[in-house]
């Protein structure tokens, strides 16, 4: 598919022997905090660009997902939880307006995450 050719090496990058060798290679640090947030939609509400992906990832994890990444997959170091939205709905995008009429508050929930940080790191130092 023209997805394949435009992003072809990338793909190849996101798959599970590729991400398995990559976390091997590149452990994780001791003096970061690694957290996590996974995302979900029911299949019926994924757009109907991405429910194929969806149906596949459902099968070969046999987990829910947001169309593009499984639930059990995004899980890293301190898991925060599961947003109901898509995977496009995570950067703002709503292609599913129909089933969706409420999407996920994207800009909120990255403003919160964004204060939690904040909270937790303290005021900045200044120079």
């Amino acid at each position: 598919t023209l997805a394949r050719w435009l992003g072809g090496a990338g793909l190849r990058d996101l798959r599970r022997d590729a991400c398995d060798r990559f976390n091997a290679a590149i452990p994780d640090r001791s003096d970061v905090e690694y957290s996590s947030y996974a995302a979900l939609r029911p299949i019926n509400e994924i757009p109907l660009l991405f429910r194929r992906w969806a149906k596949v990832i459902a099968a070969e994890e046999g987990a829910d997902n947001d169309g593009q990444v499984s639930v059990e997959s995004a899980k890293w170091g301190d898991f925060k939880g599961t947003l109901v939205a898509d995977h496009l709905e995570l950067l703002g995008w709503n292609l599913n307006r129909r089933h969706k009429p409420q999407p996920f508050d994207h800009i909120q929930f990255y403003r919160n995450l964004v204060s939690s940080a904040a909270v937790r790191c303290g005021p900045a130092a200044e120079p």
